[in-house]
């Protein structure tokens, strides 16, 4: 009887040794975070679509070409300060993106946490044709993570946002961004980069079907109007101990062939 007693004590301490995690709010981003990142240009041979139970995944051979700094900060720290108040989390995402009249400078990502979701409320930025800040709330907001998030979890969500563009206080257009999020954790188990290994995770695949619009008519200039489809897969890592992704990897897939666009690994500062 103590022999049997031994090995079920045993097997019941290996399998929760192997147990997936939970990631809730606690685990999110906060104020006054600041997370380093490096980046990555190429990563030929890497499989990225692998994914189950109990997985290993070893990235070790991943080279960074650049890094980057996230620091989440109180909205009230940011540009955007009449618009999102003291209640969101604000992180600058880009210094400028694009060129001439329709590039995009001071771009902020807006972020609210509970205990039952991580969620984008906002958007804010100067545009190149008016160089004013422009911000606005989503009218329905991009449920990143549902919480807990757990293996085997799926959920879906549309979003919607609106941000009037102003010159002073006249209206003179607006830009929009509408669409769905699909998400599934499909796989856990431990991960290996080059900033650490064996790090205990759940992977979530994000399928986002999204478009952006601008539209935009000031007098005496030729008017503003475009609209383009932002589609994308996100594959994300998550951990108890990084905040970040352990890993992040975005991209495209026609046929079922993936296309990287973006690859992301929480990491130390790299002189």
């Amino acid at each position: 009887m103590r022999k049997i007693i031994l090995f079920s004590s045993f097997y019941l301490m290996s399998f929760l040794g192997q147990a997936q995690i939970s990631i809730t709010m606690a685990d999110m981003p906060s104020a006054n975070d600041t997370i380093r990142y490096s980046i990555v240009q190429s990563s030929t041979g890497m499989n990225y679509k692998a994914t189950g139970a109990n997985m290993t995944w070893d990235f070790t051979k991943l080279k960074s070409n650049s890094q980057g700094l996230y620091e989440y900060k109180n909205s009230s720290a940011t540009p955007y300060i009449f618009n999102f108040g003291t209640g969101a989390i604000g992180v600058k995402i880009a210094d400028s993106l694009g060129s001439g009249q329709i590039s995009f400078k001071q771009l902020y990502n807006f972020y609210k946490k509970s205990s039952t979701k991580w969620e984008a409320v906002g958007l804010g930025f100067q545009l190149g044709a008016i160089p004013l800040p422009q911000a606005g709330k989503h009218t329905n907001t991009d449920e990143i993570y549902q919480f807990p998030l757990n293996f085997q979890d799926r959920d879906s969500a549309t979003f919607a946002l609106k941000i009037p563009i102003t010159v002073v206080i006249l209206n003179v257009g607006n830009y929009y961004q509408n669409g769905n999020r699909i998400n599934t954790v499909d796989g856990w188990g431990k991960i290996s980069t080059p900033y650490q290994s064996n790090i205990e995770c759940i992977r979530v695949k994000s399928v986002i079907t999204e478009t952006d619009s601008l539209a935009i008519a000031i007098t005496g200039q030729t008017p503003i109007n475009f609209a383009f489809p932002n589609n994308r897969i996100e594959y994300k890592w998550l951990s108890k101990t990084e905040k970040i992704p352990v890993l992040e990897v975005s991209g495209t897939e026609i046929g079922g062939t993936f296309t990287l666009t973006t690859v992301r690994y929480r990491d130390n500062f790299v002189s």
